[in-house]
């Protein structure tokens, strides 16, 4: 019956009543991640994510590597698990292609919960210029829906990293263009503090932007 629900067309009602039965809602779920419709895979994936179901984890770990949309669906419903869904996320950094770890590094900046955020920030250190600028934007992207608590959280933890010496270029980049995005006292601080003349030009120019 609980599929049933995914499966109707106007997935509405129904599918918000399945949302919000626990386990019940997440074993169906999970089961529907097996359909032969995308569309309903993609929503059981999505679900999961929103019900914050950790025993999905293995199964939406399995799911991530193929790629698409429901791989970065999977990746998105993994982060939002707390902490054991990032550490377990970030687990996966080493053993898979550049493409997919952009998808961990989207996922995790879009998270929006303090473990996410903390190691968004790690994320923007990374030596893949890629990475970097990929988890700098879905940060950025994730401003308009954060509450004003959590813009002071990031904001915090960003202008934290624009004091640590020898970050990279990239690095240095991506910090001055998520502070200009920031609404908040401690993130304009940071930025005015990175605008003098010890900071390479294109920082410079970019907190200008």
């Amino acid at each position: 019956q609980a599929e049933d629900g995914i499966r109707d067309k106007g997935m509405g009602l129904e599918f918000r009543r399945v949302l919000f039965r626990s386990t019940a809602s997440g074993k169906a779920l999970m089961q529907a991640m097996k359909d032969s419709e995308s569309e309903v895979r993609l929503q059981a994936i999505i679900g999961l994510g929103k019900i914050r179901y950790e025993g999905a984890l293995d199964a939406l770990l399995e799911k991530f590597p193929q790629g698409g949309r429901e791989g970065e669906e999977a990746a998105n419903s993994i982060a939002k698990m707390g902490a054991k869904g990032v550490k377990t996320l970030l687990a996966e950094l080493p053993k898979v292609s550049p493409g997919l770890r952009r998808y961990i590094g989207a996922a995790v900046a879009n998270a929006c919960h303090a473990s996410a955020d903390q190691a968004a920030i790690e994320l923007l250190t990374d030596t893949d210029p890629g990475m970097v600028e990929g988890t700098a934007s879905a940060i950025a992207a994730s401003m308009e829906t954060r509450s004003a608590s959590q813009v002071k959280s990031i904001a915090k933890v960003v202008g934290e990293l624009a004091k640590k010496p020898g970050i990279s270029r990239a690095t240095n980049q991506a910090v001055t263009r998520l502070l200009s995005t920031m609404d908040d006292p401690s993130g304009s601080k940071a930025l005015w503090d990175r605008i003098g003349p010890n900071h390479p030009p294109e920082v410079r120019a970019r907190s200008e932007e």
